[in-house]
């Protein structure tokens, strides 16, 4: 029988959760795209859909942090790859991923609080910038 505190040991921590979810909605404001040109929302969905492979994990921890390094490896060789079809929208979301892959606080003490403000700091830009791209370039032409 399992005790409390292994149970919960083998669970992401929040913080690895909360970086994870951040790289699907880094994603969102580049769908909106869609409204202008349908070749835009098809790259970032091929290239942006393992994004949220890892949310399905959070009850594995080890599990959690495998699918967020191979889900932001495959989003950085398509990035690469796509880079001239706009798919470099998806680098902040793939470090994002790998940001979320190291940012437990029961394994790294020292360095999970250092990745976990830049991860903040990633995902405020990598959300409220395009945003603001997008309406200014879409909606309030």
């Amino acid at each position: 029988m399992m005790n409390a505190v292994s149970a919960d040991e083998e669970r992401a921590h929040g913080w690895q959760i909360a970086l994870a979810a951040a790289a699907v909605l880094a994603l969102l404001p580049w769908m909106a795209l869609g409204v202008e040109s349908v070749f835009v929302p098809i790259v970032v969905m091929v290239g942006g859909l393992p994004v949220a492979i890892p949310l399905r994990d959070l009850r594995r921890r080890e599990a959690f942090v495998r699918s967020c390094i191979g889900a932001a490896s495959y989003c950085a060789f398509c990035a690469i790859c796509g880079f001239m079809f706009g798919a470099f929208v998806l680098l902040p979301s793939a470090v994002l991923l790998l940001l979320a892959a190291g940012a437990d606080p029961r394994r790294r003490p020292d360095e999970a609080p250092v990745l976990g403000v830049v991860g903040a700091l990633l995902a405020a830009g990598a959300v409220v910038g395009p945003t603001v791209l997008i309406w200014d370039v879409v909606v309030a032409p």
